[in-house]
């Protein structure tokens, strides 16, 4: 698995792992945008996702994995579009 790092700076956030980083206002919406987007890159090699549901959410400080699961959840629902979720 990858590591990432999520560092809240003032009204941004900062994303950090071994081979990228991206800066992003710190938003509801954008909070679960990165959520569905960070879970659904994947190892070119083996296909599995680089980041685990709780990974994801120890990142941006959630108690609970599942809060990461519902994203993708609902992501689906809406056909897999970022316009429509």
């Amino acid at each position: 698995m990858a590591q990432i790092k999520v560092i809240l700076q003032d009204a941004t956030l900062v994303i950090q792992s071994q081979v990228f980083c991206g800066t992003f206002t710190n938003t509801d919406e954008n909070r679960k945008a990165l959520f569905v987007f960070l879970r659904r890159l994947s190892c070119p090699e083996t296909g599995k996702p680089l980041f685990t549901h709780q990974q994801l959410a120890d990142a941006v400080g959630k108690q609970d994995r599942r809060d990461s699961e519902n994203f993708v959840r609902a992501f689906r629902k809406r056909g897999g579009d970022f316009w429509q979720y």
